[in-house]
């Protein structure tokens, strides 16, 4: 566990083999670095140059022959302050340019438009513009996430209800645990398919935008039109007093 959680701060198997190996050492040659880790002498000088350069391993010299220390352990929280000030620096460098970066955007945008996003990252980059927009969000064909999406909707509907933001959802189907804990959730309404269908592709209306979300094979299709808009959130509420609004 604690060497995975090393490999989540940027140390690669043997930097992290390296750098437990001289702690439990204390001081020790390449030498003996290679021969109390396994790994190969070559890769042992490699792995341990990037490990100075990280800030992560020092050495003395004894009889003229480098010996190697670890450093505090605490320099893993340096690490991480580090790299929230880079964090901290690029979004206020970005944010000094987003003004003009979404005029150049509005300069050729008509008064439609549609994007194609892929991934998961391409769903989540959906999801956020859901929270930027601040608008109830309609979802169409609500069902089960898969597993790689799971996680990151969990924090998504803990941001949109801390934010006031209402979601109105429509199942596939009803025996579907995710809808009973959303039925939970404050600001937001379920309803069921009068007929169980099996489906894996949603709808989220919001704004002047459609996004009709695929998730077997991860992707997403950004529609901004007023009209469009519309006429979807129009046939959702037609479905929606059809629908069931039992949860079970």
């Amino acid at each position: 566990m604690k060497k995975e959680l090393l490999k989540e701060l940027g140390l690669p198997k043997n930097e992290t083999k390296i750098y437990f190996t001289l702690l439990r050492l204390g001081s020790a040659s390449a030498g003996k670095i290679t021969k109390e880790s396994g790994i190969h002498r070559r890769n042992v000088y490699d792995s341990i140059e990037r490990l100075m350069k990280k800030g992560l391993v020092g050495f003395i010299v004894k009889d003229k022959t480098k010996h190697f220390e670890a450093v505090d352990p605490y320099r893993f929280l340096d690490m991480i302050q580090e790299e929230k000030e880079k964090i901290e620096r690029k979004e206020k460098n970005i944010s000094s340019m987003l003004s003009d970066l979404l005029a150049l955007k509005n300069i050729s945008k008509s008064d439609k438009s549609v994007i194609v996003l892929t991934g998961v990252k391409g769903i989540k980059s959906v999801l956020e513009d859901v929270i930027r927009t601040k608008q109830e969000n309609l979802v169409l064909g609500a069902h089960r996430p898969p597993a790689p999406i799971k996680n990151y909707l969990e924090n998504f509907h803990r941001k949109r209800i801390r934010m006031g933001i209402k979601e109105k959802l429509i199942f596939n189907k009803n025996d579907n645990e995710r809808a009973k804990k959303l039925s939970k959730m404050p600001h937001t309404k379920i309803r069921y398919l009068t007929k169980d269908y099996e489906g894996n592709v949603s709808v989220n209306i919001y704004g002047d935008k459609v996004a009709i979300l695929m998730w077997s094979d991860p992707m997403a299709i950004l529609i901004e039109s007023k009209d469009i808009a519309k006429s979807f959130r129009e046939y959702f509420n037609l479905l929606w007093n059809t629908t069931k609004n039992d949860v079970q």
